[in-house]
């Protein structure tokens, strides 16, 4: 399918979804899609003109519907798309559908940080292994991922050092009372942290939180004093 050919078939489709209801629509698209073989829908989906017409100029709803029809015939094309790794809209279509047939292709785009969502899908699906790999990745929404799936049991330490406040909560929120890593966060700055932290950390290591920024706050201020009168 040459680049004139893909311009004629995207004007069709594009003229289908902007002016045809969803039921009528649906023939529309099945009849055009008819006219694609698998190499064609392939050349297609990937070319960029597609990526910037189909997919920032039309409805969402209309642009699921397109490639779903396609893929619905050729469901193994999406091994292609995956593989090509150059859309988010594209790939995270495939992976939420099972539109294809190799798993290992689900690691891949665990591992694609050039994604931010389809990498954060792909992390719920993925291997372990992979998932460990991630422990460091640059989206705070995979790491988030990756975080609930492994657990404190694996992931504590992590999560205590982790870049993003609410990961850091989470950990000190699972952390057992007492547990040795708390003692290197006595100049934690997130506020929401440092109030559970308060609490956790042991009461002989209360004092090295006093230069803390957080206890410019009265709440904060009040729930370390708080935590010197116990005494435990």
């Amino acid at each position: 399918m040459n680049s004139e050919e893909i311009t004629t078939a995207l004007d069709k489709i594009i003229y289908v979804v902007n002016n045809w209801d969803y039921r009528v629509s649906s023939s529309k698209l099945e009849e055009i899609v008819d006219e694609f073989s698998q190499e064609d829908f392939i050349n297609f989906i990937t070319s960029e003109e597609v990526k910037t017409r189909l997919f920032d100029g039309t409805n969402k709803w209309y642009t699921n519907n397109v490639v779903n029809s396609f893929l619905n015939k050729y469901p193994t094309a999406g091994d292609s798309i995956l593989k090509d790794a150059s859309s988010d809209v594209l790939c995270n279509l495939c992976l939420n559908n099972g539109f294809y047939s190799d798993l290992k292709l689900i690691n891949a785009i665990a591992l694609n940080d050039s994604l931010p969502e389809s990498q954060a899908f792909a992390a719920h699906l993925c291997d372990i292994a992979t998932l460990r790999e991630l422990k460091s990745a640059k989206s705070h929404k995979v790491r988030s991922v990756v975080f609930q799936r492994l657990g404190p049991v694996e992931a504590l330490d992590d999560m205590l050092k982790d870049r993003k406040a609410n990961i850091r909560t989470e950990g000190v929120r699972y952390a057992p009372h007492g547990y040795a890593k708390l003692s290197e966060m006595t100049k934690e700055i997130s506020g929401s942290v440092f109030r559970i932290l308060v609490n956790k950390i042991k009461i002989s290591e209360i004092p090295l939180m006093l230069a803390n920024r957080n206890l410019k706050n009265n709440w904060q201020q009040r729930s370390l004093q708080d935590r010197l009168e116990r005494g435990y």
